[in-house]
């Protein structure tokens, strides 16, 4: 069986009896949704001068709150049924806090150091993700995967400059990104097995609007007509990588598309250097090179072991 047929097959069991397998399909929403969240990352930066990480991300949560709002309404108007009754309720809280606590120190990095580094930095999540389903689900790996475990390390210890920067606020709030991102990855895969697609991306933006609301209420800053714009377009970006990120795995698996995420450093370097003038350093290159490596590494291993 080639590679194609075989993506097809695995698919088929993943999906559910009206997807369709559509690999041009997918890479295009993928491509779509590491622009996104460059964009939305550039104009976090662009903000950050005068706007705190509060009032950018109750904009950032309240625009897919209204998106979701907006989009369950048409499907009634419609006549489609549409279930967002959670179950696991517990469940659905723990994916909220660390998918809300995971954008929230990726705002403060972004603040502080340049957006590829942020973002490699958060792209750690594979690493915790292997560290925690060995701790709670007793997974064993073979060496090849800590392998990949290991470059990646190394490839954040390069980022870090451990001779400089080990104890740096802005750079472990990026380590921190990565280990919530990692939570909120693993607790929507349990969320998959007993909720319906639109219970889990309604309760998740519901909760989340409720967090920021929380905190803006007692850090609102009151932003000009230009910051006003700049705070619309991420929480518009925000809702755009969401959205193609959930259109892409209607149309393949999702270690098929995950490597693709990774262009994600490509527009970071080419937003910060052309618009911000950040050029990254060798060892920014080294990490670059090292995370991204690892991580496909480690993805390839687990689709093939998933077969």
């Amino acid at each position: 069986m080639n590679n194609t047929l075989l993506h097809k097959e695995k698919f088929k069991h993943l999906k559910n009896e009206h997807a369709t397998y559509n690999l041009p399909k997918a890479i295009i929403f993928a491509c779509g949704a590491t622009l996104s969240v460059s964009l939305m990352s550039f104009f976090v930066k662009l903000t950050n001068s005068n706007i705190g990480e509060s009032t950018q991300l109750f904009f950032r949560f309240a625009i897919s709150f209204i998106y979701i709002l907006v989009f369950l309404g048409i499907r009634k108007l419609q006549g489609k049924k549409t279930a967002i009754k959670p179950r696991q309720i517990s469940l659905h809280f723990v994916r909220a806090v660390s998918s809300f606590l995971a954008i929230f120190t990726l705002f403060i990095t972004v603040r502080h150091i340049s957006l590829v580094d942020a973002y490699l930095l958060g792209a750690s999540n594979q690493i915790f993700v292997a560290l925690f389903t060995m701790l709670i689900y007793k997974t064993k790996y073979n060496s090849k995967i800590w392998l990949g475990i290991a470059c990646a390390f190394f490839g954040v210890t390069s980022i870090l400059k451990p001779d400089m920067q080990i104890f740096n606020y802005s750079a472990l709030c990026g380590l921190a990104s990565g280990m919530f991102t990692a939570v909120s990855l693993l607790s929507g895969q349990q969320l998959n097995k007993e909720n319906k697609i639109h219970a889990i991306i309604f309760n998740y933006f519901l909760l989340t609007f409720i967090f920021s609301v929380i905190i803006v209420v007692f850090h609102w800053q009151t932003p000009n007509t230009h910051e006003l714009l700049l705070l619309i377009a991420i929480g518009i970006f925000g809702t755009m990588y969401q959205d193609f990120i959930m259109r892409s795995l209607t149309y393949a698996a999702a270690y098929t598309i995950s490597p693709l995420l990774y262009l994600s450093v490509v527009h970071s370097v080419f937003l910060g250097w052309i618009f911000l003038g950040d050029i990254p350093d060798i060892f920014s290159l080294i990490g670059a090179v090292l995370i991204c490596g690892g991580n496909i590494y480690i993805i390839k291993l687990s689709a093939k072991a998933s077969q």
